[in-house]
């Protein structure tokens, strides 16, 4: 075996409450307990990624084998055997985010222990951002790709294959005696459309243990010409003055789709390009001909994409996407208010977002609110022009109002640290301890969460009591609202074997499931009657912020729609469910 590349199962380092991503799943666990959940889910933990880069070292002549330890449900005990055993030249380790932090480093701490010797090399947008944390704690890792890594992995593959000296290759960063050495940035691909189609492992995986899929993530186009502060894509697109943003061709795009759709079953695609409209008239031919593309070839499909408001909207180009199977639009709104969108870079106004909103409404699309309602800087003021804005744009008629609560997570090496580390909103990471240092699991968990974890809290009183308590509902609520579709379903499927139960029983059940159905129906009246709360809260008090007082505000509203009952009852309803 010449490479294996690995997607490390996920973990959170964020153990508190105001933070959705702490709601870790593992597709092929989730999928497995019950195959109804494929039905919902609009995207998979595949890692591209690290599938375009197997498909590339092949396409070269190289062997190589992926692990995507969330999709199929691989520990580190069985990958660490996988890879002693294949022994291969090189390891490939994908940072996407840090949840992948934490078993990476378990992972290279153990494999060198075990006595692998070969080259293990990190990348990925995370690894991109925060190399120099990275290579300073792990000194079982050789090297970091940063950036595009299809030209650089090959380079590195061909050096340790062949035994040269690979120090001098453009894009990786490495360790010599303690210094951290830096090299040029690689050459992005200018053109995409020559690059071979994505590796589909996992998906191959699931459909190999029986589980239905129908979701596929794809990308059309690479990189960003956006500065947003809080985000990576900035950073990764300007390595080089050519990687700002590349498209694929529409035949390239339209050939993989059809594999996805006539080889895989695949009936839904995620776009996970950052700006899937692109920039300039080039750009707008390119969708259009690929949307008359999936027309022409009658390719049964709906898809996900996410677009930048500043990307200047086409109309007719939207109605033909529609036509084409475009369902669900991810729009980077942000904020409603003006002063946050400036101070974040976003490049775009408050006036312009509405207008996009209703644009997208007006098509019936349904969109996906990216939002971030609270950072460290955020003011009274702030928070209360963006629930006025929600209202306004009625942006929770949407399938995802749960993705409103989101607070800004402050990534290492992004321009946020710096603006705010400069006023001492977070503090300096003053010392790093090497691999060899921490002696258990839960000392590595304590020293990576003080390292890539930059807590801090909200500057105005009032508005940190508000977010306290409305993210930990909404983490609860969020919870619930995704395991709730395969029980409503599982009680359709199993009602013929009700007969035999007492009326009494049937009546309590009966009872429970329309609680549910009530609190699911009504999620976007529940956060907005919350958010006016918070409003109010914001505006009107005078005393002291209390958390107590404002949660007592909360709990009466969230009660009043069965919440108490759903939540409480939930898990021995569904206990009682799976039992029959």
């Amino acid at each position: 075996m010449d490479v294996i590349l690995i997607a490390p199962m996920e973990v959170s380092l964020r153990n508190t409450d105001n933070f959705r991503e702490n709601n870790v799943e593992n597709d092929h666990t989730k999928l497995s307990e019950n195959v109804f959940n494929s039905m919902f889910l609009k995207q998979y933990r595949e890692n591209i990624g690290i599938g375009a880069l197997s498909a590339y070292l092949k396409k070269h002549g190289y062997k190589t084998k992926i692990y995507n330890a969330n999709m199929e449900n691989i520990e580190n005990k069985e990958l660490v055997s996988k890879v002693v055993k294949a022994n291969p030249k090189v390891l490939g380790i994908s940072l996407l985010y840090d949840l992948h932090v934490y078993n990476t480093y378990l992972l290279v701490k153990t494999l060198r222990n075990k006595g692998y010797n070969g080259h293990i090399t990190l990348g990925g947008p995370f690894a991109t951002c925060t190399f120099e944390l990275l290579i300073s704690s792990l000194s079982g890792v050789d090297t970091i790709i940063r950036g595009e890594g299809e030209i650089t992995l090959l380079n590195l593959v061909e050096a340790v294959s062949y035994d040269r000296d690979w120090r001098d290759i453009n894009g990786i960063v490495w360790k010599d005696n303690g210094t951290v050495r830096v090299n040029n940035p690689q050459k992005v691909i200018d053109d995409l459309s020559i690059l071979p189609h994505v590796e589909r492992d996992g998906l191959k995986h699931l459909k190999s243990k029986g589980i239905p899929i129908n979701v596929a993530s794809i990308y059309s186009s690479r990189g960003c010409k956006g500065f947003c502060t809080y985000c990576s894509a900035p950073i990764i697109s300007r390595l080089t003055k050519k990687g700002t943003w590349r498209p694929r061709s529409p035949e390239s795009i339209i050939s993989e789709i059809e594999y996805l759709v006539l080889e895989l079953g695949i009936n839904y695609l995620y776009f996970c390009d950052d700006n899937f409209f692109g920039y300039g008239p080039e750009s707008k031919n390119r969708l259009k001909e690929l949307a008359q593309g999936i027309i022409e070839k009658k390719l049964n499909i709906r898809f996900h994409a996410e677009v930048r408001v500043d990307s200047r909207i086409d109309i007719d180009l939207l109605k033909l996407l529609r036509q084409a199977g475009l369902q669900d639009v991810l729009l980077g709104i942000e904020s409603g208010s003006q002063t946050t969108l400036n101070r974040w870079k976003k490049g775009t106004t408050v006036d312009r977002n509405k207008k996009a909103i209703q644009l997208l409404h007006n098509l019936n699309f349904n969109v996906e609110p990216s939002m971030i309602l609270v950072d460290p800087l955020t003011s009274s003021k702030e928070f209360i022009e963006t629930v006025e804005f929600i209202k306004e744009t009625n942006l929770l008629k949407t399938s995802f109002p749960l993705h409103i609560f989101n607070q800004l997570i402050v990534f290492p090496g992004t321009s946020i640290e710096k603006e705010l580390l400069d006023c001492e909103v977070i503090t300096p990471i003053k010392s790093v301890k090497s691999l060899e240092q921490w002696s258990s699991p839960e000392d590595l968990y304590v020293e990576l969460q003080r390292l890539y974890c930059r807590y801090y809290k909200i500057r105005d009183d009032k508005v940190n009591v508000v977010w306290s308590v409305l993210s930990q509902y909404s983490n609860t609520l969020t919870l619930l609202e995704n395991r709730v579709p395969e029980y409503l379903l599982f009680q359709r499927a199993n009602i013929k074997n009700f007969p035999n139960k007492s009326k009494q029983i049937k009546e309590e059940y009966f009872t429970k499931v329309s609680h549910i159905k009530y609190w699911k129906n009504n999620i976007a009246a529940l956060i907005l009657d919350m958010l006016d709360s918070a409003s109010d809260y914001l505006k009107y008090s005078t005393n002291k912020p209390s958390t107590a007082e404002f949660n007592k505000k909360i709990k009466e509203i969230v009660d009043n729609y069965h919440f108490k009952t759903v939540h409480t009852d939930f898990e021995r309803f569904c206990k009682e469910v799976d039992a029959i």
